[in-house]
């Protein structure tokens, strides 16, 4: 039998042509695909530009990274979770002014004062209403670890701890003993880390974990592709819920170079709270949350007091009034980054930020620039140099307008600081997780808590003022006093930072 090789060969050219073809109209799908989802549904008009800049510049490569690191895939369960939320334990509107707070009558006036900014969390769907709160700030790890690991100690019934860094280092393994004991003596205890922060070591941290038969879980795994975790999304709360009684919150993790007397060489400032009262049922529910998210398992809500039996009890005892600010990319509303530009637009006096890593969005740089026109004291302390030089560089160079309009600028010193905090006036603090920039406002899982507080404010404010004086001026004419080759740098960098 004779073969024709020349119908072969032509039957082999046509299916090689319709292959190449189908293959054009799938690139050219993909391209205009993404391209039209970055156009519309980036809220950054930089960031969909870079985007679609990517795409165009190299179709089927840029569209298949803009695939895996430019869409949100967790919005819309984000969304779902933050309703669930308000389902684990819910509570009544709480007016603090209508409540026994025995000596804190300061409050109806405070109240009166900032009406404006006292009534946005409803509208920014946060908790319902502030609660009373005892509040003790722990600064570094020599006070705070001492403080944690003791409570971890005293544990009875449960124990959440949620970290951003943890690390297997001689302070992390006493923390994995303290929780392990606890553990053997009958105690719930539930870790929740995220994988990104601690870097090559967290396979390490997390082995350990198991092999002491302690639960853990990782918040959205790299590897995890049913869950579609990408490492631009993070967790970067840091809680510690000890028998629903006690809280520890702010801006530090776990690892020796956070604790001064123990770290080996230099170390890393930082600001930590301890925290007990109602409030802590909001803390233990964002863990909740995000435990359910990580797990599927749906952990039951202590039963602690209430806030009006809190009130009767230990009046005496309470630093102020205060709410829970959870934020990340899957809730309805930026609700820090609102949370932020209200505290501005409400000052009265003054603004004092203090932030490792401070690269906002124009619209706080606005508001922070029209509050310092209106006559208030705007104050911004950050490192003089970063843990990542990038940032210092982005940073320098998006400081014009600031300095411009006579907001003044302070460079701490190394050590590089931690700390995250920001103060209203002489009466209101936020402080947590966050830090002032668009990573923490728009990509990361975060969380903080403000306070209206007559005793505890002022404690702070002594310790920025401390740092302050410890600290460089940075002024208009030393950010025009660069040399050209920092300039261009600089620059450079800031044209990224919204991708940083």
């Amino acid at each position: 039998m004779d073969f024709n090789f020349t119908t072969i060969d032509g039957v082999l050219s046509i299916a090689r042509d319709w292959s190449l073809i189908l293959l054009a109209g799938l690139a050219l799908l993909l391209t205009v695909g993404t391209s039209y989802h970055a156009l519309v549904y980036k809220r950054d008009s930089r960031a969909a530009l870079g985007w679609f800049g990517v795409i165009l510049l190299s179709p089927v490569i840029g569209a298949l990274f803009y695939l895996f690191f430019g869409i949100n895939r967790i919005e819309r369960k984000g969304v779902r979770l933050n309703l669930q939320r308000t389902k684990i334990g819910e509570k009544e509107l709480l007016d603090p002014t209508e409540l026994p707070f025995g000596e804190l009558q300061w409050l109806e006036v405070i109240k009166k004062d900032y009406s404006g900014f006292w009534e946005i969390g409803e509208k920014l769907e946060l908790a319902k209403g502030y609660l009373p709160i005892q509040m003790r700030p722990l600064f570094t790890g020599d006070e705070a670890y001492p403080e944690m690991l003791k409570a971890i100690h005293n544990a009875k019934t449960q124990i959440y701890l949620q970290s951003y860094i943890f690390l297997k280092d001689p302070v992390g393994l006493e923390f994995i003993d303290e929780l392990e004991r606890a553990k053997n003596r009958g105690v719930e205890v539930k870790v929740l880390l995220d994988d990104v922060g601690s870097g090559p070591s967290f396979l390490g941290v997390f082995r350990e974990f198991r092999k002491r038969g302690i639960p853990i879980a990782s918040f959205l795994p790299i590897f995890q592709i049913n869950r579609s975790r990408f490492s631009n999304l993070r967790n970067h709360r840091k809680l510690l819920i000890v028998d629903g009684r006690v809280a520890f919150t702010g801006g530090l993790n776990i690892a020796q170079v956070y604790w001064p007397s123990r770290s080996q060489g230099e170390f890393i400032p930082d600001l930590h709270f301890k925290i007990q009262g109602p409030l802590v049922q909001d803390l233990e529910r964002v863990f909740i949350s995000d435990w359910e998210f990580s797990t599927d398992e749906l952990l039951a809500t202590s039963k602690s007091e209430t806030a009006i039996e809190w009130n009767l009890e230990k009046r005496e005892e309470i630093d102020g009034v205060a709410r829970v600010i959870p934020d990340g990319p899957g809730e309805l509303i930026e609700r820090i980054k609102w949370s932020f530009i209200s505290a501005i637009q409400s000052a009265k006096k003054s603004i004092r930020i203090q932030t490792p890593y401070f690269l906002p969005e124009s619209g706080i740089v606005a508001a922070l620039c029209a509050a310092s026109l209106r006559g208030i004291r705007v104050e911004i302390l950050i490192p003089e140099r970063s843990d990542h030089p990038y940032l210092s560089w982005a940073t320098m160079g998006s400081l014009s307008d600031l300095l411009q309009y006579g907001c003044h600028l302070y460079l701490i010193p190394r050590p590089f600081e931690h700390t995250k905090i920001f103060i209203m006036d002489e009466v209101w603090m936020s402080f947590g997780s966050s830090n002032w920039d668009q990573r923490s406002l728009r990509l990361n899982f975060e969380l903080n808590v403000e306070i209206f507080s007559e005793k505890g404010v002022p404690e702070i404010i002594e310790y920025f003022e401390k740092k302050k004086k410890e600290s460089i001026p940075y002024t208009l004419e030393k950010y025009w006093g660069r040399n050209s080759l920092e300039k261009l740098r600089d620059g450079f960098f800031r044209i990224f930072s919204p991708y940083f």
